[in-house]
């Protein structure tokens, strides 16, 4: 599964911005991080 640019682009531009030059690594970890639970929580079958 790959994550779209812009996402790893905001990552970047975002952990940037907060964290300084760590943010750099982190803020697209993070993003990868929810994006993959965004996709498994959307794929699961709802339960009635």
């Amino acid at each position: 599964m790959s994550m779209p640019l812009t996402l790893v682009f905001l990552g970047v531009i975002g952990g940037l911005l907060a964290y300084g030059l760590i943010g750099i690594f982190l803020g697209p970890t993070v993003v990868a991080i929810a994006y993959t639970l965004l996709l498994a929580w959307l794929a699961e079958p709802h339960a009635d």
